[in-house]
């Protein structure tokens, strides 16, 4: 189900992706079961990205995570 959410600015956006990155990417996930998520290249999203990679965190037994 999609879920439609409205920002004031670009900041307060790319800082709401970069927590909806993480929060995926570290979801307990069955064994052998991979999963990933792929995102878009280019410059638009590149703040949420910045800010995703300023921030490590230990990925999910099986998590990929692929830019385009």
């Amino acid at each position: 189900m999609f879920e439609v959410k409205c920002f004031e600015n670009s900041s307060l956006l790319a800082h709401h992706l970069a927590q909806a990155i993480q929060q995926e990417l570290q979801q307990p996930q069955p064994a052998n079961q991979p999963f990933g998520i792929m995102l878009a290249g280019g410059s638009t999203p590149m703040v949420a990205y910045q800010e995703v990679a300023s921030n490590p965190f230990e990925l999910s037994h099986g998590a990929y995570f692929l830019l385009s």
